[in-house]
C-alpha cells in the first residue's frame, strides 16, 4: 500500500478520521518507526480510544461476513445509494476510513440475526521491524513485536487470545468476570487486569510478567499437568520439551523492546544477533561456533545492527565479512 495513503489525518480534532486513519495505518504491511509512541499519546484520550475499538469492530465484522449473500446484497444497495464500490485490499482500507467516518455504514439491522450475534474474531499481524499497537474491543492495549501475529475471539463471556508467532505485550483491560486468555503452543495464561509479555519461537514459550498476577497452565489436551500461578517481576520459560523454569527479573527491562531498546548482560554474541535479526531482513551469521558463545554487554536500538558489528570488531571479539549477497553479515574468528 502506498504510504500517501495512509498517513494519519488530524482534522482539527477530527476523532472518528484519526481513528480510521490510525487503523488503516495499522493494517499496512511496511513499518513506520514513531508509530507506537504517536499513538499512545493519541489513544490516551478515552474518546479516541473508544473510536478506534469501534472502527476495529467494524472491520472485523465486516471481514468475517463479507461474504454472506444478505450482506453483498445489503452492500450493493449501500453502494448504488451512495455511488460507491466496495472492494478488497488497499481500497477496503480505505473503504473502511469511510465507514469510520459516517460515508458508508451497513446497519446491523441489515445483518442476518445469527451473524450479528456471533463472537468477535480478529487477526492481527506486524511485518519484519514493525512494533504495532492495537486496540481491542474490551479496551485492553496489546503491542505486537516484529514479524508476531495474534487471533482475538470475545464473546460475553471470554476474552481469547491466540499468539500464532512471534511476541506480544498485553495491557488488559479489568474485567473479573471475563478473564484474558492468552494462548501459546499449548500453554495458556490467564489474567484479568494486569500486564505481560508473551513470547513463542522454537525453543518454546515465555512470559514476563510487569504488574498484576497470572495463571499459566497446560490448555485443554496438550500434554504436562504443571500450573504456575505468578506475580510481577516474574519471568516463566517453558521449553518445547516442557521444562518449566521460574526465575526474578527486572521486568521493565525484560520488556525494553516496546521502547525500541535491547539490553544484554555477558549475553553471548550469538543471542545478541539472533534478537536484532528478528527486527531486519538482513541478518547476522557466525562462521565460527566458539565466537558466537563470546559475551558482551549492550544496550542497542532494536534497527541499530550496525552498532553492534562495530563493537564487535572493536572489542576483537570477531571479523565481520559481508557475505556473497546483501542480505547476510558473516562473523568469524580473527
Amino acid at each position: 500500500m502506498n504510504d500517501d495513503h495512509i498517513q494519519p489525518a488530524w482534522h482539527a480534532g477530527d476523532i472518528p478520521a484519526e481513528a480510521a486513519a490510525w487503523f488503516a495505518r495499522h493494517r499496512a504491511d511496511s513499518p513506520h518507526p514513531g508509530d507506537p509512541e504517536a499513538f499512545e499519546s493519541w489513544s490516551s484520550d478515552p474518546r479516541a480510544l473508544a473510536e478506534y475499538r469501534r472502527v476495529s469492530v467494524l472491520w472485523s465484522t465486516m471481514d468475517a461476513i463479507a461474504d454472506h449473500p444478505d450482506i453483498v446484497a445489503a452492500q450493493a444497495r449501500t453502494a448504488r445509494a451512495r455511488g460507491r464500490n466496495w472492494r478488497t485490499g488497499a481500497t477496503a482500507v480505505a473503504a473502511m476510513a469511510a465507514c469510520a467516518v459516517g460515508l458508508v455504514f451497513i446497519p446491523r439491522s441489515e445483518m442476518p440475526q445469527q451473524i450479528a450475534a456471533a463472537p468477535l474474531l480478529q487477526s492481527f499481524r506486524s511485518t519484519v521491524g514493525q512494533r504495532m499497537p492495537v486496540a481491542l474491543a474490551d479496551g485492553s492495549i496489546v503491542t505486537l513485536d516484529t514479524d508476531s501475529a495474534i487471533t482475538v475471539q470475545m464473546d460475553a463471556g471470554h476474552r481469547r487470545v491466540t499468539l500464532d508467532r512471534g511476541r506480544a505485550f498485553f495491557k488488559v483491560a479489568h474485567a473479573p468476570d471475563r478473564p484474558f486468555v492468552v494462548r501459546a503452543d499449548g500453554r495458556s495464561v490467564v489474567a484479568i487486569g494486569t500486564e505481560f509479555s508473551v513470547e513463542r519461537d522454537m525453543k518454546g514459550v515465555d512470559v514476563v510478567l510487569v504488574e498484576g498476577r497470572v495463571r499459566v497452565a497446560p490448555t485443554l489436551g496438550s500434554t504436562g499437568g504443571t500450573s504456575v500461578e505468578m506475580v510481577a517481576g516474574d519471568r516463566l520459560s517453558v521449553s518445547a520439551g516442557n521444562q518449566w523454569t521460574l526465575n526474578k527479573i527486572d521486568a521493565r527491562r525484560a520488556t525494553s523492546w516496546l521502547e525500541g531498546r535491547m539490553t544484554f548482560d555477558e549475553a553471548p554474541l550469538g543471542e545478541v544477533a539472533d534478537a536484532l535479526n528478528r527486527y531486519a531482513t538482513r541478518k547476522i551469521v557466525f562462521a565460527d561456533a566458539a565466537v558466537a558463545r563470546r559475551r558482551i554487554s549492550a544496550v542497542l536500538k532494536t534497527d541499530d545492527m550496525n552498532s553492534f558489528v562495530a563493537a564487535v570488531e572493536t572489542l576483537r571479539l570477531g571479523k565481520v565479512r559481508h557475505g556473497t549477497g546483501p542480505d547476510r553479515l558473516i562473523i568469524d574468528s580473527e
